[in-house]
């Protein structure tokens, strides 16, 4: 495999992993579920919660939730049903 190919193969690998983020923080479950995961590295909640919804803003070119309040307000409502 030539240094071009591998450089190829490298970017092919990024684009399916960005494609899998994609495609999971735009379902609710996916976004749920990258919420907790950044959780176990990040100092609280509101900075889980901002690192997510910057990563949704990046994808999708705006926040999915205004603020932590209005996802809080959201999952709360979610749980109860």
């Amino acid at each position: 495999m030539t240094q071009e190919e591998k450089a190829l193969q490298a970017r092919i690998n990024k684009l399916e992993a960005e494609n899998k983020e994609l495609r999971s923080l735009g379902s609710d479950n996916g976004f749920y579920n990258a919420y907790f995961k950044e959780l176990q590295t990040s100092a609280s909640n509101t900075e889980a919660f901002d690192k997510v919804n910057e990563r949704y803003r990046c994808f999708f070119g705006r926040y999915r939730y205004s603020s932590y309040d209005v996802y809080r307000k959201i999952k709360n409502l979610n749980i109860k049903k």
